[in-house]
């Protein structure tokens, strides 16, 4: 029977079929699939039952079956089978393009394991959601890159994507956009500027008070890493977010209090 699945291409007819597949033709695209847990994989082939085994998700596209969603369970087979020779039950999706395989993978339910924000948001980027799209490219156009999957050290890139997400999401785009500014033109995309709670913090900064990017550069020109966790540090009783966006109006303001005073939202 056809069906329609909401959220992906629709103009394309697609249809969905249960049966066995040899597991050995089976390919995956790493661009939507997470790491591997050895512990998720041990778990479920030390509980391995082929009565209980949820069937393998699979697109059938340009020729060759696509796994979007069981990778942990077909490998947990693989440990059980010793071998990639072996029938393993998919459900098959027909008319799938590779964007609509990354917005299922992205959006899976019930009793999979939820996707972590990391691989959703590189799963939607291949889905070429517009949301994401226009996070990705309001942060690029800031100054700053972000390399999804990677943990990266190097000036000029957000390792804090989930944060950062949070942020634009929290702010709007065009304040997003501006707060990635400030922070680049201050210390020229210096890593430490662009970490989880130095964003936070920013973001709720940036939601009490109305900042220019002249005057925050004005007011933290000579500020380093250890002046902010210094004055983060006498904020004993508040949460981390909290504490560096009271760290952060605190150094504002001892350095432009007529700006700061002047423009509270």
């Amino acid at each position: 029977m056809d069906k329609q699945y909401v959220g992906i291409n629709n103009e394309a007819p697609q249809g969905e079929e249960y049966k066995y597949l040899n597991n050995a033709i089976l390919r995956v695209n790493p661009a939507i699939q997470r790491r591997l847990d050895p512990v998720q994989v041990g778990q479920i082939a030390a509980n391995y039952s082929p009565l209980v085994a949820n069937p393998i998700k699979v697109s059938y596209r340009d020729g060759q079956y696509y796994i979007f969603d069981g990778l942990h369970t077909r490998t947990a087979e693989v440990c059980v089978h010793k071998t990639d020779d072996f029938p393993i039950f998919c459900r098959i999706f027909h008319g799938l393009t590779e964007e609509d395989e990354a917005r299922l993978f992205a959006l899976q339910t019930g009793y999979s394991q939820p996707v972590s924000m990391i691989y959703r948001l590189r799963a939607l980027k291949v889905a070429k959601d517009p949301e994401v799209l226009d996070f990705f490219d309001e942060t690029e156009a800031s100054g700053f890159s972000i390399l999804l999957g990677n943990i990266c050290s190097r000036n000029g890139f957000i390792s804090a994507v989930c944060e950062a997400f949070k942020a634009y999401r929290t702010l709007g785009k065009k304040d997003y956009g501006r707060m990635l500014r400030m922070l680049h033109k201050t210390w020229a995309g210096e890593n430490w500027s662009v970490s989880k709670y130095m964003i936070s913090g920013m973001a709720r900064f940036l939601q009490m008070y109305e900042v220019s990017i002249p005057s925050f550069v004005k007011a933290f020109r000579h500020v380093e890493n250890e002046d902010i966790r210094r004055e983060v540090a006498s904020f004993p009783g508040m949460s981390k977010e909290g504490a560096f966006a009271a760290a952060i109006a605190s150094i504002y303001d001892m350095n432009c209090p007529l700006a700061l005073l002047e423009r509270p939202k």
